[in-house]
């Protein structure tokens, strides 16, 4: 199979990775081109008549982008080839879209939704034209026979201004949709919604004799509402609208305050199982202010924690990168499903992307289902509206405060529970900052090193009380410790692997860290040099270990040896020679100093390699144990690790694993 890729900015190592991501999922591609312009791709095309598939985005052409006259064009010439336009993030809905519908494009989908797995999908089989019209948003429905689209309905209602205004709205979905799609639409108002319905008389008659369509009775709800207070359950759970009716003189009180009170403890395990018979797909979903913030292991958590009271749980990754579960599955001891794989008690569902998310939800059934969006955005808000409870996790440092800000502006009065992230905890001076700024309405994020633990901390867990009491209960019978992997992890390299080790300022230990890299490669039997400014053997290097000097001529180099490890001064001085090598480096090390003028180098530098922060791995040098803590906080999102003082003549044992875990 042949392929074009036609995308801005692509580079050949790129490209590779592409291919490399589609062999993995079954589509062998023999060959590929990479052109940036449309009279390349008119070129590549008239040269290669076997070409089955163009990639192209459709701003290939800052000046110029693609309109849907020439993709016409290209669609007459080239009849045998299927493209598939990489769109801009706002161009769903639009007349753009359309206009590639009526060509008998289907396959288009946003740059934020990019991903091999979807590229290899439709390279395999394409969207139908039902499908295609659901992505696009081209009409009312979802794509399934004639069914209401839920969240739609669910947004025209939210969306309701004034009292009146959501009576008219409230009544035109009623009118409109059949019972069981109403009672859908009903059950994913917000708390506040719903407080708001109960207030207009004129839709009294939907919360009167509200048929249970659940599979559990009456005397089953009234057992459980007996067994905890009133006060904590009244309108909390819009699932179960028998529960709501018989605490209905409570609802007035507390059905616009989600949340707020705690729950008391269950008695039993036995008040747990019952819970698990009533409870079915109870949406919790965890967004963010970017990426890179600590969504996924919040999600995690949350899971984790359900999963140790036994409850049934899934986890789905519709954050669009799934890179967290991807290494979970390969580094954990896994059970492989069909569809998902299991680990700890919490099936997880990889890459799910929204537009396939209802139809996932209406083929499962668990307790929970928790939800990872990843960083917030428009298609995000539109869809997390349906979930029980939502999160959203911000941070805290001084270069994150905008995005927070912005996120709680666009979320204010949405019933969103905030979690902030890198807080020392209440009456510090970030504190004040961020009481001030989030109207003290969010919770501190502390740190847990072990997400599959079961363990929550308490500002979570007080949300999670009315299922679960709020802590774990000495009945429950603990996890197994999290097994580590026995199998040898080696990452296998095509060629040479290269190390590249800088620092955003002089004097942080670059040397040091370079020559420790060196010596405990060269002690595995690697062949491997250190590029370096000074060619004396001063940083006591192992027997073996090659020495080059930085400039100098490095392709032979390559040829010659297993591992490069540059030794590079500060980032900000580096030649553009070097900094090619940067790029193409397999491992890109930041040394680091945790005191207030290097963090604030490291707020500016996070800026520059937005996107690409997974690529990078900062280690931080001599830390106090004392304040480890916070900076693991403020590098959450991060690879980061932390170096004593040391001598090469003595590595200790903590240094040593470090390498072998971030290097090996």
């Amino acid at each position: 199979m042949r392929v074009l890729f036609a995308l801005y900015n692509l580079q050949e190592e790129e490209a590779k990775s592409v291919v490399d991501g589609l062999a993995e999922e079954g589509l062998s591609v023999e060959d590929y081109g990479i052109k940036h312009s449309k009279q390349g791709i008119l070129a590549y095309l008239n040269e290669h008549p076997d070409t089955k598939t163009v990639l192209v985005s459709t701003s290939l052409e800052k000046q110029s982008p693609f309109t849907v006259a020439e993709f016409e064009k290209f669609k007459d010439n080239f009849e045998q080839v299927q493209f598939i336009p990489i769109l801009a993030d706002d161009a769903i809905g639009t007349d753009y879209v359309k206009g590639l519908y009526n060509l008998g494009i289907m396959d288009a989908f946003t740059s934020q939704d990019a991903s091999v797995m979807r590229i290899a999908k439709l390279i395999r089989g394409g969207r139908s034209r039902r499908d295609a019209k659901v992505y696009y948003h081209l009409d009312e429905t979802d794509g399934r026979e004639n069914k209401a689209d839920i969240a739609r309905c669910v947004r025209y209602i939210e969306g309701s201004g004034t009292e009146e205004e959501l009576v008219s709205n409230v009544n035109h979905i009623y009118s409109r949709v059949d019972e069981g799609e109403f009672t859908e639409v009903m059950r994913t108002l917000s708390s506040a919604c719903i407080h708001r319905m109960k207030k207009e008389k004129e839709l009294a008659f939907l919360f009167e004799n509200t048929e249970h369509k659940e599979e559990c009775t009456d005397e089953k709800v009234k057992r459980i509402a007996d067994k905890f207070t009133i006060k904590s359950l009244a309108g909390k759970m819009p699932n179960f609208p028998n529960l709501n009716n018989l605490v209905n003189s409570s609802i007035s009180l507390f059905g616009g305050k989600d949340d707020a009170e705690e729950a008391p403890k269950p008695q039993s395990m036995k008040d747990v199982d019952e819970l698990k018979d009533v409870l079915t797909n109870v949406l919790i979903g965890f967004t963010g202010a970017s990426k890179k913030i600590g969504v996924t292991h919040q999600a995690i958590m949350a899971a984790h924690y359900f999963a140790r009271y036994g409850y049934d749980v899934a986890i789905l990754d519709c954050s669009g990168n799934g890179k967290a579960f991807r290494a979970i599955h390969r580094f954990r001891d896994v059970e492989q499903h069909v569809d998902f794989f299991a680990f700890q008690g919490v099936d997880y569902y990889t890459e799910v992307h929204l537009e396939d998310l209802q139809e996932l939800i209406n083929s499962i059934k668990y307790n929970f289902i928790i939800i990872d969006y990843g960083a917030f955005s428009p298609r995000v808000r539109a869809d997390i509206m349906r979930c029980k409870q939502k999160f959203a996790v911000c941070g805290s440092v001084a270069w994150e405060l905008g995005q927070t800000q912005a996120l709680y502006d666009d979320l204010k009065g949405m019933s969103f529970h905030f979690l902030v992230r890198g807080m020392s905890g209440y009456g510090s001076g970030t504190a004040e900052r961020i009481t001030q700024l989030l109207d003290g309405m969010f919770e501190p994020v502390e740190y847990v090193e072990d997400p599959f633990g079961g363990n929550c901390y308490k500002g979570l867990a007080r949300y999670f009380a009315k299922y679960t009491g709020g802590e774990i209960l000495p009945d429950i019978e603990k996890n197994e410790p999290v097994r580590k992997d026995k199998r040898k992890r080696s990452r296998e390299f095509v060629g040479t692997a290269v190390y590249f080790v800088t620092s955003l300022k002089h004097g942080c230990g670059s040397t040091h860290m370079a020559a420790t890299i060196c010596n405990y490669l060269a002690d595995e039997g690697k062949r491997v040099c250190m590029i370096t400014d000074n060619a004396d053997n001063e940083f006591k290097l192992c027997e073996g270990v090659g020495i080059a000097l930085l400039g100098e001529e490095y392709e032979p180099l390559y040829a010659k040896y297993d591992f490069l490890v540059f030794d590079c001064g500060p980032f900000p001085e580096l030649p553009e020679k070097d900094m090619k090598e940067l790029k193409r480096a397999n491992y890109k090390i930041i040394m680091s100093w945790s005191d207030e003028d290097y963090m604030k180098r490291l707020a500016l530098f996070s800026k520059e390699i937005e996107g690409e922060e997974d690529r990078y791995i900062f280690a931080f040098n001599n830390v106090p144990d004392g304040k480890i803590r916070q900076v693991q906080e403020d590098m959450s999102g991060f690879t980061s690790c932390y170096l004593p003082v040391y001598s090469l003549e003595r590595v200790p044992k903590s240094v040593d694993k470090v390498v072998r875990e971030l290097f090996v």
